[in-house]
């Protein structure tokens, strides 16, 4: 984003400049600028203070709240144009605009646009979306095709402008949910990301001073009071038309105000560029600012039609219940609201942590979970068998949320009952993010291994497999914290492909070395190789029939003594579970850059042997991994761009993800795509031959 852009988006969005204006309203427009250039700074150390100052510079003349509210929004809207009736973004500025409305309401933006130009009568093409796309004729003629959306989560779908209407309408309803999110720590936390000072005290005031401000202008212009993204528009058009003309001070102060609310507000439900990996993600999904919202289910499947009613098809995402009353009709209000779209539906199961403690030796890995996973699945299959219609719609499988909290080996009995009960249709996250680039690679491969994927299986965003080492380490560091466990799991893993590829002899010593110091660390004992890549593999077995907890009349594998023994202690050992469990800090040039390559397409190799395809999601994993900028992004390679003709490509299939925490839909993941490929000199022919490949794969392999 340009610095200018980023004083202009600071200006609407500040919480700190709120304070100042809500402390001191005389000084506040003297010391405008001195307070822009202190916020402005604070997020980019990196740059020295006269390029900001200059930059600031260019503005300044605009010493007003009105002056530089204006000069903002007229900016900011200035790369949108209108082509038959329907708004579009300049293609130069899409990507500057995604980080744009990442900080700012698209909602405000457009409006803006609207009023200048006179064009109140187009706020009706905005009923359901505020996210305009770039215009290319060929373009638009593919995505009138049928696009099939194969990754959605429908929560976490809903665009946070028509978040903020529920605010405005009943804001109780909201702040009960949030009150819920907020006992969550990871909650309180993104809380205090806004402010040391934020807390749910001021997030009330702050609803109750924006209903103020708006039934204020209601009533003053005598306008109608509705709670839509099209009475919103037309509210900010009408104000912004007021203030202009009578220039009254109070008046101008309150928008401001109602404007700067409405976009800290904002940062609750949108991922913000600087609040990187899935820690940041799923604050936003834990907070319930969207829970309310969130209840029924027939605006999201209009919104993600887009402003341009886009032929789209749902492969939508949702979490069952535990409790079966409230699991049919959590499945009822997804299917009775679908009207006319085209949709079928992947159950994802989530990830949790570990809850045991390492002193009780009456439990195994994952074991609440693991329970909890195989009870929940028992309950969906027996209603699936019971209700002929959710068996029309429910074709797959998934296990979601965040990957540090559990290995593929906590779902092998979920994925296996399945299975068993006739389910094939298969996807799982990961190497979405990690601590260790082998860590993602080392998921990836055991999702296909411990859960064995076969022909169609999916796994969702595969990042590790795609993200180049060199970069990685440079966001990264030299130096990384990570258990001492996963690190040891890792090198296993690493010395297993580099071994079967009987590649890189050298690195397998090293490796081999470093294994022994591990091992003697955590085991007490020197043990072989062979019987560490063993019990290993064996994780993907049940523990419990291998503990012999379980009677099965299946046949077990024979696995040695030792593999036996370290298995166990694996999973029930107080002191080796205590000494996974420390942290070490390691070398991330321990293992080149070469070397990981190679391991990442040994993976990629793996899953086009079996027919396994990649999800993947564009602005999710920009936002969420180690990208700067959209052309950082993996699926170049993935695609053969470039200087990575050559390198293996995984059959890919384009989603996205959760649309609105991401501020994006599918239409605008292929608009992005589209302009990445033009960046990279790509021939229109060469651009629409790939476009139109992951529009036919999607097609193919949705579920």
């Amino acid at each position: 984003m340009t610095i200018e852009n980023r004083f202009l988006t600071k200006f609407l969005s500040s919480y700190p400049l709120y304070k100042r204006l809500e402390n001191n309203k005389e000084e506040f427009e003297n010391k405008l600028h001195q307070s822009l250039f202190i916020e402005i700074n604070k997020d980019i150390l990196s740059i020295p203070n006269y390029i900001i100052k200059n930059a600031q510079s260019y503005i300044k003349n605009k010493n007003s709240i009105r002056g530089l509210l204006n000069y903002s929004l007229e900016k900011l809207s200035e790369n949108i144009f209108i082509l038959n009736n329907k708004p579009y973004i300049k293609e130069s500025f899409f990507e500057e605009w995604q980080e744009i409305i990442s900080r700012v309401s698209p909602l405000i933006i457009i409006s803006y646009y609207l009023y200048k130009n006179s064009l109140e009568s187009m706020k009706e093409v905005f009923t359901f979306s505020v996210l305009p796309s770039i215009y290319n004729k060929r373009l638009e003629y593919l995505l009138n095709e049928k696009i099939v959306d194969t990754h959605i989560h429908l929560n976490g779908t809903t665009e946070a402008d028509i978040v903020w209407q529920d605010v405005l309408k009943t804001p109780s309803n909201i702040l009960q949910e949030v009150e819920d999110g907020y006992q969550k720590g990871v909650v309180q936390e993104q809380f205090e990301q806004i402010d040391v000072d934020f807390n749910l005290s001021k997030l009330n005031q702050f609803f109750s001073e924006a209903r103020d401000i708006k039934f204020y202008f209601v009533d003053k212009l005598d306008l109608i009071q509705e709670f839509s993204l099209v009475s919103e528009i037309e509210f900010f058009i009408k104000v912004f038309e007021y203030i202009n003309k009578e220039k009254k001070q109070a008046d101008i102060e309150k928008l401001y105000r109602y404007i700067l609310i409405y976009n800290i507000f904002y940062k609750f439900l949108a991922q913000q560029n600087r609040q990187v990996g899935f820690d940041e993600f799923q604050k936003i999904t834990l907070n319930g600012f969207r829970e309310f919202s969130e209840k029924e289910y027939l605006k999201r499947y209009e919104q993600v039609k887009s402003i341009y009613k886009d032929n789209i098809a749902l492969e939508g995402r949702f979490a069952p219940k535990v409790d079966i009353k409230k699991g049919i009709k959590l499945i009822d209000s997804i299917l009775k609201a679908k009207d006319n779209i085209d949709l079928t539906l992947t159950c994802h199961f989530i990830k949790e942590e570990d809850t045991r403690k390492p002193e009780n030796n009456y439990s195994y890995r994952d074991m609440p979970l693991r329970i909890k996973l195989e009870n929940i699945a028992k309950q969906l299959n027996f209603m699936i068998k019971i209700n002929p219609e959710y068996k029309k719609y429910i074709k797959g499988f998934d296990a979601a949320s965040n990957e540090l909290f559990a290995r593929p080996e906590a779902f092998t009995g979920l994925f296996s009952f399945l299975r068993k009960n006739g389910f094939s249709n298969f996807t799982f996250h990961g190497g979405e993010d990690f601590i260790e680039l082998i860590s993602g690679v080392r998921y990836v491969y055991e999702i296909v291994d411990f859960l064995d994927f076969k022909n169609s299986n999916r796994i969702g965003h595969a990042t590790a497999l795609g993200i180049e080492p060199k970069l990685w380490k440079e966001r990264v560091g030299k130096n990384i914290y990570i258990t001492k466990g996963e690190y040891f799991d890792n090198l296993i893993f690493t010395y297993y492909v580099l071994n079967k590829t009987q590649k890189f002899l050298k690195t397998q010593t090293k490796i081999l070395n470093k294994i022994r110091e591990y091992c003697l660390s955590i085991y007490e004992k020197d043990i072989n190789i062979s019987t560490l890549i063993e019990a290993w593999k064996m994780r993907k077995e049940n523990p419990r029939i291998l503990l012999n907890w379980e009677y099965s009349c299946e046949k077990k594998e024979n696995h040695q003594k030792e593999a036996m023994e370290i298995f166990i202690k694996y999973h029930t050992n107080e002191l080796v579970l205590k000494a996974y469990n420390d942290y070490v800090s390691v070398d991330t040039d321990f293992i080149s850059n070469k070397v990981l390559k190679f391991i990442q397409n040994f993976i990629i190799d793996l899953l086009n042997k079996r027919n396994i395809i990649i999800e993947s999601m564009i602005s999710s994993n920009k936002l969420i991994s180690f990208y700067n900028s959209y052309q950082e992004h993996h699926i170049l390679r993935w695609l053969g761009v470039g200087k990575y003709k050559t390198s293996p490509k995984p059959t890919l299939v384009l989603a996205s993800d959760d649309p609105g925490i991401f501020v994006t839909n599918i239409r605008n993941e292929y608009s992005h795509l589209y302009l990445m490929l033009k960046n990279k000199k790509l021939s229109e022919d060469e651009i629409f031959t790939k476009l139109e490949m992951l529009v036919r794969n999607a097609q193919i392999y949705r579920f």
